[in-house]
């Protein structure tokens, strides 16, 4: 319990009436002075009188995209005999606090509910502490502050772009300039159990003799292989800036590609923050999976160069198209990158910066695109044809 400014402001200026009065034998003063002090007590014991009424705060949805503000519902009970006062409701989250008025309650009234936002936070994961709930007597003189309900999480996904999926097959410029190479064949996907109609050819006799029931190598289709994409996480390479425009992008690939089929993995170049998550578990679970992850990435200090990102690209290299997010690169950097022997279908180096602007094709099977944020990857993106 905390006396606010207008106490402090009437009890000072009645201490000072009653003391006056008391020396120079003014008893119209004196009885003002003392009349002010005795509104204080009488407010601070309002106050400190408990009401029945409860407060449980929730959110509407912990988890929300970048620029949308959370939406928090509070349902208040009050089942005592008197009615209860206003309160205000203040939350704190990122450092910003949203104050919001709760009105009072009559006595014996239940399950009310009042919903509020919270500014627009940026991308991260935040928790959301119970609220600061104040309230004070009839004239604003003394408040009362408590904390209601649990500590929850908020994560603020990236913003996602509509894009384009994207397969092993390759794709084509808006002119029909060829930029990377469509790739043919099968790969072995793993083992499984024989099925009525399996060519007997594929039977894995080791594996049947161990298992005691027919074993079969499945194998698919090249085109439908794993997909793959890497975000580097160099602090170096970025801004604050960048790297945010950088998780966009990331963001936009996974969640175009999640409902192609096939498998889709996600890596980082920071062995710690490392997401490798398959979409076998279903699309929606891995998008939901994905942006989680996303919304909590930030940028390492990797050492000097690039050699975390060559180690990234040859641990997640098993075939199929790579497409790499990386920061501000060198001209040099970007062919030695590019020249690295992969068993990926094609390669897309997409590296982010306020200069980097453009398209080259580095080789048969690479190409780099220089964008100077996740809208200008956009537009470049959805500009390419897939090959048919």
């Amino acid at each position: 319990m905390t006396v606010t400014r207008t106490g402090w402001s009437v009890s000072t200026g009645s201490l000072t009436m009653l003391l006056i009065g008391v020396v120079y034998d003014y008893p119209e003063l004196s009885f003002v002075g003392l009349c002010g002090i005795l509104c204080i007590l009488a407010a601070a014991a309002t106050v400190a009188v408990r009401t029945a009424a409860r407060l449980e705060r929730g959110l509407v949805s912990r988890r929300i995209g970048e620029g949308e503000p959370a939406v928090c519902t509070v349902t208040i009970d009050n089942p005592g005999r008197w009615a209860s006062p206003p309160v205000l409701l203040t939350e704190t989250v990122g450092g910003r606090r949203t104050p919001t008025r709760v009105p009072g309650l009559r006595r014996r009234t239940t399950g009310v509910t009042a919903t509020y936002q919270l500014e627009p936070l940026p991308r991260g994961v935040y928790p959301v502490a119970p609220p600061e709930v104040s309230h004070t007597d009839a004239f604003g003189l003394v408040r009362r502050v408590s904390r209601a309900g649990r500590t929850v999480q908020l994560v603020v996904r990236p913003e996602v772009l509509p894009l384009r999926s994207f397969n092993a097959k390759g794709f084509e410029d808006d002119e029909g300039a060829t930029l990377t190479v469509p790739v043919a064949g099968t790969a072995f996907h793993g083992l499984r159990e024989y099925l009525p109609g399996d060519d007997t050819r594929l039977i894995h006799w080791p594996s049947s003799a161990r298992s005691g029931a027919l074993i079969v190598r499945e194998q698919r289709d090249q085109q439908q292989s794993r997909r793959c994409v890497l975000l580097d996480t160099a602090q170096s390479r970025y801004s604050p800036e960048s790297f945010d425009e950088a998780v966009r992008i990331t963001a936009s690939l996974c969640a175009a590609a999640s409902g192609a089929g096939g498998d889709l993995e996600l890596w980082t170049s920071d062995v710690r923050q490392a997401a490798v998550r398959n979409s076998r578990a279903g699309a929606a679970g891995w998008r939901d999976a994905t942006l989680d992850f996303l919304a909590a990435v930030q940028r390492r200090p990797h050492a000097p160069g690039h050699s975390q990102v060559r180690q990234a690209l040859a641990a997640a290299d098993r075939g199929g198209p790579m497409i790499v997010v990386t920061g501000v690169h060198t001209d040099s950097e970007l062919r030695e990158l590019s020249h690295r022997s992969t068993k990926a279908s094609w390669v897309a180096l997409v590296h982010v910066g306020p200069q980097q602007h453009g398209r080259r094709v580095m080789t048969a099977r690479v190409t780099a695109l220089g964008v100077a944020g996740s809208a200008d990857f956009a537009a470049h993106w959805n500009g390419l044809r897939l090959w048919s």
